[in-house]
């Protein structure tokens, strides 16, 4: 502080304070830019500021030399505080070895100040005559030689700036350059002898306010530029939306084309279908206007019976894998569907049903019937890929699935032939069947019975080494709770889960005749 009358001090004091405040205030607002160190300079000069004013106001050598202490004490830290504003405000990386060197820089000055205060304390109490800025005129060299490193590395950062496109690096390059040697030596007098040119405080309030009209210019480009955005974002939003219009209406023309060709594909694989039974039946039934022996007229109407089964087949197939289903969902116990899907295989597999511990005496709420009915479907094609016979293994698991990392797997594995890749890819497609007499609509229909039940299936194959089918259903959808059997289900609920999964009840004998039976031609 140059400027040794009291109010003079006090008032630059309130005019470094507020400046700080503002600045911290700006780096509340704008992240990156480095206004909370250039408000720390600030409060370094608003410090050195007050204590000139209290010292001013005090005779006391000792109060005196205290107070000096910390003017000492900002002045060291100022010119670190202003490198890394400059760093950040410019926009440059990091230096954190030059800044990290700075503060040491600082802090051996402080340490030394403080060393040599403390043992001039006693001499300065009993009335010497010693500075009370600087104790050593040594450490006022070196901090006026700090000074300097950090204006030359100042102008160094801001002619960079410039060089780059930075406009607002110009004003205060031309500052620094002007105004920074006669800050130097104002600063060097000030800390020597306590009294100099009244230069720093005009310096640093011009400095400061520069610094301002540019935060101040940037934030009106800023708000400049956002009307700008806004406004083209309010034309982009209007394009988008004729796009989305025009986007929605091509969406609703493909999706009925694609429908139309869904229903002219699926038309060509019923005629498909039904071409070749009733090709047989029109042929059996020419046959039998011939006079035919007995045995000849019993074997064309055992031929007609077959076919119109087949049709008959067909058109349940076409029923299931087209209408919807109504999930009457009950507890079941899937070790005992195991069982009873397994009493119905023939001897010559070997059928083994693996229950993961835990999950024996837990039912889960589905639909009974659907799902016997789609795991009677995969069995079925598993048996068929084993004619002379084999393993087969019925298995329940936890195991991750799509949506639930612990949810609940019926596996059904065997060693049959398998699937090659070509045919493992069209397996789940309707009317895709490898079987001369096969609708193609098995595997489809039990995935719909799993999806309906929120669950996902999965198909594993290789040729020559079987295939694994997995039903997987997340645990939250299923529910759980022990039962010790499907039995303990009211009749009631059991008879329209079945009626609704195209059952129907024969009341004379109380047992459900199945309308989903597994057959070979799926």
């Amino acid at each position: 502080m140059s400027i040794d009358e009291g109010p003079t001090a006090l008032a630059w004091m309130s005019v470094y304070a507020g400046l700080a405040g503002f600045y911290f205030l700006a780096a509340r607002r704008i992240s990156g830019r480095g206004y909370a160190y250039l408000g720390g300079m600030m409060s370094c000069f608003a410090l050195s500021a007050l204590s000139f004013w209290i010292a001013r106001r005090s005779n006391d050598y000792g109060t005196d030399l205290a107070l000096g202490r910390l003017i000492v004490l900002s002045g060291a830290l100022a010119p670190p505080f202003h490198s890394r504003f400059m760093i950040e405000f410019l926009r440059f990386p990091p230096m954190p070895r030059v800044i990290s060197a700075s503060f040491l820089c600082a802090a051996a000055i402080i340490v030394c100040d403080l060393g040599v205060a403390a043992s001039s304390w006693s001499w300065a109490v009993h009335g010497g005559a010693r500075p009370f800025v600087v104790t050593a005129p040594e450490l006022g060299v070196t901090m006026a030689g700090l000074v300097v490193l950090h204006l030359v590395f100042a102008a160094t950062l801001l002619y960079r700036a410039i060089r780059e496109g930075k406009r607002a690096a110009r004003v205060l390059l031309f500052l620094v350059v002007c105004v920074g040697p006669a800050v130097v030596v104002d600063y060097g007098l000030t800390l020597s002898t306590g009294h100099g040119l009244p230069v720093i405080e005009v310096a640093l309030w011009v400095y400061g306010l520069v610094v301002a009209l540019v935060l101040l210019s940037e934030l009106r480009g800023a708000e400049g530029l956002l009307e700008q955005t806004t406004s083209s974002l309010a034309e982009r939003t209007a394009e988008l939306e004729v796009s989305y219009a025009e986007l929605e209406q091509v969406q609703t023309e493909l999706d009925e084309k694609e429908r139309l060709a869904a229903v002219g594909e699926l038309a060509g694989a019923i005629a498909h279908e039904v071409r070749n039974p009733l090709a047989v039946i029109m042929n059996a039934a020419s046959g039998l206007r011939r006079p035919l022996a007995q045995e000849d007229t019993q074997s064309l109407l055992a031929i007609i019976e077959e076919e119109a089964h087949r049709l008959n087949h067909l058109v349940e197939d076409l029923l299931r894998f087209a209408r919807p289903f109504v999930l009457a969902r009950g507890p079941v116990l899937i070790e005992e569907l195991f069982r009873q899907i397994a009493q119905d295989i023939e001897p010559i597999y070997e059928v083994s049903i693996e229950i993961e511990p835990g999950e024996r005496t837990r039912s889960v709420w589905v639909d009974g019937s659907l799902l016997k009915f789609a795991i009677e479907s995969v069995v079925d094609n598993a048996l068929l890929s084993m004619p002379r016979g084999g393993p087969l293994s019925l298995r329940l698991r936890r195991g991750p699935t799509s949506s639930d990392p612990d949810g609940l797997r019926l596996e059904i594995e065997d060693k049959g032939s398998g699937m090659s890749p070509a045919i493992l890819e069209k397996a789940k497609k309707p009317f895709f069947s490898t079987r001369p007499r096969g609708s193609g609509l098995g595997l489809p229909i039990v995935e719909r019975i799993v999806r309906e039940h929120g669950g996902e299936l999965l198909i594993e194959s290789k040729v020559g080494s079987g295939t694994l089918v997995s039903l997987c259903f997340p645990m939250e959808v299923l529910g759980e709770g022990p039962v010790s059997s499907t039995r303990g289900v009211p009749s009631s609920l059991r008879r329209r889960a079945r009626a609704r999964a195209g059952q129907r009840v024969d009341s004379s004998r109380g047992e459900t005749l199945a309308a989903f039976e597994p057959r070979e031609d799926q």
